[in-house]
């Protein structure tokens, strides 16, 4: 199954020394997910935030400020997930 196939992929990249990884839980839409890490980079590394902060206050800001109606559905920003260090 695909949350199988998260699960090994992270795994992966925490073996080989990452400390998080930011993924999604099912396919990404390339007109939110884009947005989204703009705002969570700019929360992360301007701001100074930690990741799980971060990306909380990404999604926040994507969900008040997106061009889009429709993609205040959870389908759209919803599948983002923080895995590991949170710091």
């Amino acid at each position: 199954s695909s949350g199988d196939d998260l699960a090994a992929l992270s795994r992966g990249f925490m073996a080989a020394g990452a400390r998080s990884v930011l993924a999604t839980q099912w396919e990404a839409s390339d007109g939110t997910f884009p947005k989204i890490m703009g705002f969570f980079l700019k929360a992360w590394q301007k701001q100074g935030q930690a990741k799980d902060r971060a990306l909380m206050s990404a999604l926040r800001e994507f969900l008040e400020t997106n061009d889009f109606p429709i993609w205040r559905h959870p389908h759209f920003w919803a599948p983002v997930v923080l895995l590991g260090d949170a710091e």
